[in-house]
């Protein structure tokens, strides 16, 4: 191998280590589609530590979204209640559900994130 040659290939190696130190390491955005089939209003938090939205939807609207790749900690409200989801690992295209209030939980499609509100029995006139 002659100098050119060797020359030649590690400007190549330092070009592609450089343009890969320059890319963020989560730069991947994903499709987000949420549905609110619920009556009320419904409102969801993502925090991570570079990204952070926040939704709001009225009862029987479809909005799609694009959000960054990454962990969050997802917060949801609706139905009068709180859902919290520790950690939520973003990395692929999702669709929030949110079924009408007081709904049982009979899906379990792939990339359907449901969220189903705990039904409130706090409804006793003693």
């Amino acid at each position: 191998m002659n100098k050119r040659s060797t020359f030649i290939i590690f400007s190549i190696f330092l070009v592609s280590f450089l343009l890969s130190a320059a890319l963020p390491a989560n730069s991947w955005r994903y499709p987000l589609t949420i549905k609110n089939n619920t009556h009320t209003k419904v409102f969801i938090k993502l925090e991570a530590p570079k990204a952070f939205y926040y939704f709001k939807l009225n009862p029987g609207v479809t909005k799609k979204y694009t959000i960054k790749g990454t962990t969050y900690k997802a917060t949801f409200w609706g139905c009068y209640s709180k859902k919290i989801i520790k950690k939520w690992e973003v990395n692929r295209k999702y669709k929030i559900l949110f079924p009408v209030c007081n709904a049982q939980d009979h899906g379990n499609e792939m990339g359907v994130l449901r969220i189903i509100f705990p039904r409130d029995d706090d409804d006793d006139d003693d």
